[in-house]
């Protein structure tokens, strides 16, 4: 059996025991489930279909125990638009489970939770350099009010060759070394106004250890504000992946209106940033219009803009129906055009 379906089996067993010893324990069981797709991708060039996907979620929750599922299944097609499979791989497949023995200790497995300053609005994701968790084992405390520090191992999911702990392999001064990998973080929350955390990853390889300084303020209702520093964050997000990074977002719902913006830029040439501007048209409807840029500094002009109008209806009952132009140019000239679309049902 391999690494993964092991700590799988692993995660699994504990969750019936734990459950076991709490039968008095409440469960909440909330699951879902979303299929979408970009149908066509349009070019000067051709039109060819885009593919589509199906992805069910499911999370348990208790006081004692939590256990999700994320599974999302791919309809490839081939350069000229035709349907090749339905697959998953291992980026398509994703759960946690997490028990409290007593209240003030989380002991997680592959559960990725992030520093609040990681947070990117327009994105509604997280930059990697900002995980207090991972794939692993997680020990979290949170005995003190206001402060949460978490130490983190992964598992070996990376290399047939790893052991249920990761190790990473390095050349060093010629000759082969094996570092247990290994991260710590801490987040102390000012009584929900503000967030200050620090994060160290792989802290026993010097070739590779990472670090980050991030956070949030929420200074008044229905403001938010995120930022943060990493140093060695070799993930990125929105395709900047630098030594250093340094991402800032932005979050504003005054009323019927949303407002988000992004930006991320190393401390070199490459930066990203997304705008987004949306409003409840009613209780139903929101429309939205959006924007990407990836570019240089030293050649904005040359960059990759994207616009993405949008309109979004959610129905009590049949859940939310979202469509989406992606229109795309690249060194200002048009590059292609893609129709998104999803629906996303509860049950």
């Amino acid at each position: 059996m391999g690494t993964k379906k092991t700590m799988v089996v692993l995660a699994g067993a504990i969750l019936v025991l734990a459950s076991a010893v709490y039968a008095d324990d409440a469960i909440t069981v909330s699951s879902s489930n979303e299929i979408g797709s970009d149908i066509v991708t349009v070019t000067d060039d051709d039109n060819t279909f885009a593919g589509m996907y199906d992805e069910f979620i499911m999370d348990m929750t208790s006081e004692r125990v939590d256990a999700g599922l994320d599974i999302k299944l791919q309809m490839t097609t081939d350069s000229d638009g035709v349907p090749e499979a339905v697959s998953w791989n291992d980026d398509d497949f994703d759960w946690y489970a997490a028990f409290r023995p007593v209240n003030f200790i989380t002991l997680g497995f592959s559960t990725d939770f992030f520093l609040s300053g990681s947070y990117l609005a327009v994105e509604d994701d997280n930059i990697a350099g900002g995980k207090m968790g991972s794939d692993g084992l997680t020990v979290a405390y949170t005995g003190i009010s206001g402060l949460t520090l978490a130490v983190t191992a992964p598992f070996g999911f990376d290399s047939e060759e790893d052991g249920p702990n990761k190790f990473d392999d390095d050349d060093k001064d010629d000759e082969d070394e094996r570092y247990f990998d290994a991260g710590f973080g801490g987040e102390y929350n000012f009584g929900g106004k503000a967030a200050l955390g620090a994060v160290i990853h792989d802290i026993a390889n010097s070739d590779t250890r990472g670090w980050g300084i991030y956070g949030s303020l929420t200074p008044v209702e229905n403001l938010a504000l995120y930022a943060g520093f990493a140093y060695r964050d070799t993930e990125g997000l929105c395709d900047i992946v630098d030594k250093h990074l340094i991402n800032a977002s932005i979050a504003f719902t005054p009323g019927n209106w949303d407002f988000a913006a992004d930006y991320i830029t190393s401390t070199d040439e490459d930066f990203y940033t997304g705008l987004n501007i949306g409003y409840d048209v009613s209780d139903s409807v929101n429309v939205a219009v959006g924007g990407t840029l990836n570019g240089e500094y030293s050649d904005r002009a040359n960059g990759t803009y994207v616009l993405k109008p949008a309109v979004t209806y959610t129905h009590s009952s049949l859940g939310e129906f979202k469509a989406e132009v992606d229109i795309a140019f690249v060194e200002e000239d048009f590059d292609n055009m893609t129709l998104p679309v999803y629906w996303k049902y509860s049950f």
